[in-house]
């Protein structure tokens, strides 16, 4: 398996995180995949939450869409996994002509009075750098990254 596809799951909480930064209260992020790893689905979505919590005050909660799985026709070319505890998963059967789809809302209730944000600091070489938790100081180094990427999605593909 080659590093990028490896690094998948970090890129992927990185870009979540700075979602639901860009977010208003009360707005709401979606979040879909066309994967059936746990790691790319359920993972993403509760360290995202974990580190928007932690990191930048924000306390994000997922929401329901059991009444979207209910009112979707079952017309026998999909079911719903049972095993997915966060967000749905769409299983295609043999007859289908599509691959899984993970799909997850998650809610922005409100921001924090307290967090660990992150601080600009320079370094005994004179870089700057942003401190936080340790354990995560290469998703706020690299929070400015993904939302070029983000924003230049169109360029990309056109490329």
């Amino acid at each position: 398996m080659s590093t990028d596809r490896l690094n998948l799951p970090q890129l992927q909480t990185r870009m979540m995180v700075n979602a639901l930064r860009s977010v208003r209260v009360g707005g709401s992020v979606v979040y879909s995949t066309c994967t059936l790893s746990p790691t790319q689905n359920e993972m993403v979505v509760e360290n995202a939450c974990a580190l928007a919590r932690t990191h930048y005050g924000i306390k994000a909660v997922e929401r329901s869409l059991k009444k979207m799985e209910n009112r979707l026709t079952n017309t026998g070319l999909f079911q719903f996994s049972a095993d997915c505890r966060r967000g749905s998963l769409l299983l295609p059967t043999l007859l289908s002509n599509f691959g899984p789809t993970y799909v997850c809302k998650i809610l922005s209730k409100r921001w924090l009075k307290y967090a660990i944000c992150p601080t600009s600091t320079e370094d005994e070489a004179g870089q700057s750098s942003e401190k936080g938790a340790s354990s995560d100081n290469e998703v706020t180094n690299k929070t400015t990254t993904t939302t070029t990427v983000i924003s230049c999605r169109n360029d990309l593909i056109e490329k």
